[in-house]
């Protein structure tokens, strides 16, 4: 029984040591920039002095109401992700995040990739607008023709604050 339990560790232990995050921890490592203060988490392309725009928001995920607090990329941040094909996540809007809005925002997933990407959510003609709760719900109204989506060119790094 021993053995098993020690053959199930050591595979365990070795799917982790050989998971492959180089690209993650490239991209996205913060470390020291030479003026004293980070570069901000972009691999090469720091941009330290930037000015960037902050949102704390509530946003839906999976039917649970999360409080969010987003950090706008610099354009140099922009650039570096979109040029690399960086993966992104995607928060789903009513309205631009820096105006009021009748609706809360929806995200599809909270996972290790750190950078969202705003998407604007309108209701097509004949649909009453309401509430998601989940992507699972917004992903039916896009295929029921219920709503159009509208990507925009505003990305944030994001931190889960809160319920």
């Amino acid at each position: 029984m021993r053995k098993v339990v020690a053959l199930i560790a050591f595979f365990g232990l070795f799917f982790l040591v050989s998971c492959d995050k180089t690209s993650f921890t490239d991209d996205f490592q913060i470390t020291k920039s030479t003026t004293g203060g980070t570069n901000g988490g972009f691999g090469i392309s720091p941009d330290p002095g930037a000015t960037r725009d902050t949102v704390t928001t509530s946003a839906y995920w999976d039917e649970h109401l999360l409080r969010v607090f987003l950090r706008g990329l610099s354009q140099n941040e922009k650039t570096y992700v979109i040029g690399k094909h960086i993966t992104v996540s995607y928060i789903y809007t009513y309205s631009d995040l820096h105006m009021p809005a009748q609706y809360v925002p929806v995200i599809a997933d909270i996972d290790i990739n750190p950078i969202w990407r705003e998407e604007n959510i309108t209701f097509n003609p004949g649909f009453d607008p309401h509430q998601f709760l989940s992507f699972a719900e917004l992903d039916a109204a896009i295929h029921a023709g219920e709503v159009t989506l509208t990507e925009t060119n505003n990305f944030y790094r994001y931190q889960v604050i809160g319920k």
